[in-house]
């Protein structure tokens, strides 16, 4: 999976909690919060957790032993990184199905952007891990590590 597919499935990845939030918008308009409290404090204790170990393992180490470790280990860093993100608004969901209260979704949709921001195979991304490469003492490229080694 070259860069050009992981930006493609990036892009899939960030619409979907944009057209599930169409559909809860859609199904509830108008909705209130409903008052009950217990499903809403585990959804904050989730989020809190996801952000906690985001924190701590954002920065899987990329391995520089071939080009074909190097690409595997960044779509593996890449994928891990959007399920982390993807996390909060699934929870989220699932709260606005049992609540029907649409308003800890979208509080959970904002956590969800700001770690898919992080998560974007952007070419700044991509120019910081290549120095994390670098740093490393490997002269691998990581762009021509995506373009030949698709998986």
């Amino acid at each position: 999976m070259g860069l050009r597919t992981l930006r493609l499935v990036y892009l899939a990845f960030v619409l979907w909690p944009l057209i599930t939030l169409v559909l809860a918008v859609w199904v509830v308009p108008g909705s209130q919060p409903s008052g009950e409290t217990v499903p809403l404090i585990v959804l904050g204790l989730y989020t809190a957790g996801v952000v906690g170990f985001a924190a701590w393992g954002w920065s899987r180490p990329l391995k520089t032993d071939s080009e074909t470790m190097l690409a595997e280990s960044f779509r593996t860093r890449f994928f891990f990184r959007v399920a982390l993100a993807e996390s909060p608004s699934l929870m989220g969901f699932v709260m606005f199905l049992t609540t029907g209260s649409l308003w800890p979704y979208v509080l959970s949709l904002m956590v969800t952007a700001a770690l898919l921001a992080l998560a974007a195979p952007t070419e700044r991304r991509i120019d910081l891990a290549q120095q994390e490469v670098v740093a490393k003492g490997s002269a691998l490229s990581l762009r021509e590590a995506l373009d030949r080694h698709r998986s």
